[in-house]
This record gives structure tokens, C-alpha cells and sequence, in this order.
């Protein structure tokens, strides 16, 4: 399915979705939606989308529901260089991943206030906090959390002038069961590892 046509299923999804009663499809509609919108660089759009989602979220008053909205938002806020406002946002959906016991949710969200923490150059803080998330993924955890935390990681250990660290991260990412279904995160690894093998050639 093209592009076109996702956004225009998911435009009668989000259309629909109220008529069900179900708040947690109304949101993952909306944040959907933007998430198409944020992969064409469509931000601004993006983070509308976003934000219709922590709007339904909110009438609901299910932490989960809201702290996956407010995921959706810190990622569309991060993508406009909104940084301060995206901490605000991870903070708190942070706290209601933990409250709602949504270990996945709750490593989701500290992966990206850690991404916030690297992008601001607080590289140590923003360690301690990918670690923390990767801490929490249980054995159970899908490829695609753990691959995006590890690829996180590995980027911020690079960044840190890190390299082992940062190489062990991507290789175990592209090592998971069923990597390679995971295109993004996958590609990811694999230029982080270009990266790390560029920086370490000896100059001509």
C-alpha cells in the first residue's frame, strides 16, 4: 500500500474510530497518522495529529492511552527541534507508563527522553537513561522496542566517543530474532556501524 493510501484508510479510521467507543483506536488513528505524516517530513502536520491524540487521550482519563499520545507528541515535538517542550511531555508520559505498569510503554517513552538528553548534549545523562529503559524490557519484549532502544543507545555512546560500547549496541540490534523485519531500525544499525568503521579509518 502507497503512502497516499494509508493516510487515506487511516483518515476514515480516525473518522470512524469515535463511533466505536474506543478510545485507545481513536489515538493509535491519530498517532498513526502522524506517523506517516512525520516519515513524508510532513512535522507541523505530524505534530497536529499528535495532538489531537493526547486531546482524545485526555477525555478519557486511561493513563496508557495518554502516555502513548504524549509519546506520539514527543516524537513529532522532537522533529521540530521543539526540545523543551518534548521533556515536558516524555516526562509525564514517563510517569504514566509506570503508573498504567506498561513496561514496553514506559521503556518507549525514557528512550525518547533519553534522545532529548542527547540532542540538548547531556550525553551522560541521556546513557543512564537508555540503560534504564533497556533495563526494563522483559524477555517478552517485541524486536522492533528493543531494536529502537539499542539503536538509541548506540547512537549516544557514538556520540560520546564511546565506540565498543556503541558497536555492541548495534550489533546485538541486528542479531534479534526476526531483525531484518524491522527495516528502520535495521538501516539505523547498519549506518551506525558505517559510522564507526569511518570514524576508526586512519586519515590518508
Amino acid at each position: 500500500m502507497t503512502s497516499r493510501g494509508a493516510v487515506a484508510h487511516l483518515g476514515e479510521a480516525v473518522a470512524l474510530a469515535p463511533r466505536t467507543g474506543d478510545d485507545w483506536l481513536s489515538v493509535t488513528a491519530w498517532c498513526s497518522l502522524g506517523a506517516i505524516h512525520s516519515q513524508q517530513g510532513r512535522h507541523q502536520e505530524a505534530l497536529e495529529h499528535a495532538s489531537a491524540a493526547v486531546t482524545t487521550a485526555e477525555k478519557s482519563g486511561r493513563p496508557r492511552v495518554i502516555s502513548n499520545a504524549l509519546r506520539f507528541t514527543g516524537d513529532a515535538l522532537l522533529a521540530l527541534d521543539r526540545h523543551t517542550e518534548a521533556t515536558e511531555l516524555l516526562l509525564r508520559a514517563v510517569r504514566l507508563a509506570r503508573e498504567a505498569e506498561d513496561l514496553a510503554l514506559y521503556a518507549a517513552s525514557l528512550s525518547r527522553l533519553a534522545t532529548v538528553a542527547h540532542l540538548q548534549g547531556s550525553l551522560h545523562s541521556a546513557v543512564d537513561i537508555h540503560r534504564e529503559a533497556l533495563s526494563t524490557l522483559t524477555p517478552s519484549a517485541s524486536t522492533w522496542l528493543e531494536m529502537e532502544v539499542r539503536v538509541r543507545l548506540g547512537a549516544t555512546y557514538a556520540a560520546a566517543g564511546r565506540p565498543t560500547e556503541a558497536r555492541h549496541e548495534f550489533e546485538t540490534a541486528l542479531a534479534l530474532p526476526a531483525a531484518a523485519d524491522h527495516p528502520r531500525q535495521y538501516g539505523r544499525a547498519h549506518e551506525g556501524l558505517r559510522a564507526l568503521e569511518a570514524a576508526a579509518e586512519p586519515p590518508p
